[in-house]
C-alpha cells in the first residue's frame, strides 16, 4: 500500500494527497499501462475509441457488467451536475475538440453498448492525459475524495476489460 509520508520525505511537501488517492493513481497508472499494451495497441487515441469499443466487445462477446453504471456515472459527472460543464472543460483540458467528442458520446439518446464503451474510454484516456500532462494536479488539491472516486471507477472499468482479455 502507498504511504503519503513517503511523498513528504521524497519531495518535501507539507500536504500530500491522501493515501487512498495515491493508491488510486498508482492503480490507474498500472491499469492504463496494461490497457495500452493489450487493448489499445500501445498508443491510446481519443479518436480511436469507437474502434477500441467494437474490438473489445468482439473479443469478449459481451459488455462488462459495469459499463452502464460507469457510463451513467460519467454522464452525470460531465453533463448533468451543477458543475458538469466546468468538469468537462477541465477533463478536456480546454480543448474544444476533446470536449465536444466526449459530450457528444455521453449525450447520445439510447446509446448502444459500443457507444457507451467508447464514451467511457474517451473519459479514461483524457484522465490519463490529465494525470501526466494536464491539469489533474489542481483538481487533486481541491477535491481529493472526488478525484479518488473518479479514478477508482476508471480503474474498476479497465480491470473489467483486462480480466476478460488474456495477455498477448
Amino acid at each position: 500500500m502507498i504511504d503519503s509520508n513517503r511523498i513528504v520525505v521524497l519531495f518535501g511537501v507539507d500536504n500530500p494527497p491522501p493515501d487512498n488517492l495515491l493508491q488510486a493513481i498508482f492503480d490507474f497508472t498500472m491499469g492504463f499501462y496494461y490497457a495500452e499494451q493489450r487493448l489499445f495497441d500501445r498508443n491510446a487515441g481519443l479518436n480511436e475509441t469507437d474502434n477500441y469499443a467494437e474490438n473489445l466487445i468482439h473479443l469478449t462477446q459481451e459488455n462488462p457488467v459495469n459499463s452502464d453504471s460507469i457510463f451513467d456515472f460519467f454522464k452525470q459527472r460531465y453533463t448533468n451536475e451543477f458543475n458538469g460543464p466546468d468538469a468537462l472543460e477541465s477533463l478536456a483540458d480546454y480543448q474544444p475538440g476533446a470536449r465536444n467528442a466526449i459530450y457528444e458520446k455521453l449525450t447520445i439518446d439510447e446509446p448502444t453498448d459500443a457507444q457507451k464503451v467508447s464514451a467511457c474510454l474517451k473519459v479514461i484516456i483524457r484522465l490519463r492525459h490529465n494525470l501526466f500532462h494536464g491539469n489533474k494536479g489542481r483538481a487533486i488539491e481541491i477535491d481529493p475524495q472526488g478525484q479518488s472516486l473518479l479514478i477508482r471507477r476508471a480503474v474498476q472499468y479497465l480491470s473489467e476489460w483486462l480480466t476478460r482479455i488474456p495477455p498477448r
